[in-house]
């Protein structure tokens, strides 16, 4: 039986390519949900829905709603937390500013978008989370909640992300936000199933 307690540390340079991956997937997933017109959970979710009703761009937006959550982050997580987060954040800005520029999506379907960018922001997410970083918003509290209380962070993302989710009936319909049901559910799987006490090692 392995051991909850077991430490895994990594090199600086383990951090760094695994924070620009994860950063470079999550992106890639959102750029996916908005070009089917879809969102997902979290602040993600809600900077997709603001980025459809001001035509502002994704990253910036999420960086922006994520900065109390740094604060708290810093506050509960320490610095190297909270920095290496800061550094996902902006690596979400360059990416969702330039990937756009190097590959169109224009005729996607939202099926696959869903299905398929939930799975790529999902694995993103894990990538960060595993390396003791954040990718901002709500994603600081469910660390601080699986770290220091034990809550599963796939169960409390599935939780917030649903009621995200359903709030952008208004901005987006019900037939997009069914198939945002779907990113988010995925989303929530990949955490659920790999973001456990032990199952990790490096």
């Amino acid at each position: 039986m392995v051991s909850s307690t077991i430490d895994v540390s990594h090199a600086w340079y383990e951090d760094g390519l695994a924070l620009v991956t994860g950063s470079a997937l999550t992106a890639f997933g959102l750029l996916m949900l908005k070009s089917a017109g879809l969102v997902v959970g979290g602040m993600a979710g809600l900077a997709l829905n603001l980025s459809y009703l001001t035509q502002m761009n994704v990253g910036v937006l999420f960086m922006l709603l994520s900065l109390p959550f740094f604060v708290f982050g810093q506050r509960t997580l320490g610095w190297p937390f909270t920095l290496k987060s800061l550094l996902v954040s902006a690596f979400l800005v360059i990416f969702t500013l330039v990937f756009p520029q190097l590959v169109t999506l224009d005729d996607i379907h939202p099926l696959f978008a869903a299905a398929f960018g939930g799975a790529l922001c999902g694995v993103g997410i894990l990538a960060v989370i595993r390396h003791h970083a954040s990718v901002g918003g709500l994603g600081v509290l469910i660390i601080y909640l699986h770290e220091r209380r034990h809550i599963p962070a796939g169960v409390t993302q599935f939780i917030a992300d649903g009621l995200i989710v359903l709030s952008a009936l208004a901005v987006i319909g019900p037939r997009a936000v069914a198939y945002s049901v779907i990113s988010t559910a995925v989303l929530s799987v990949v955490l659920l199933t790999n973001h456990r006490p032990g199952r990790y090692m490096g």
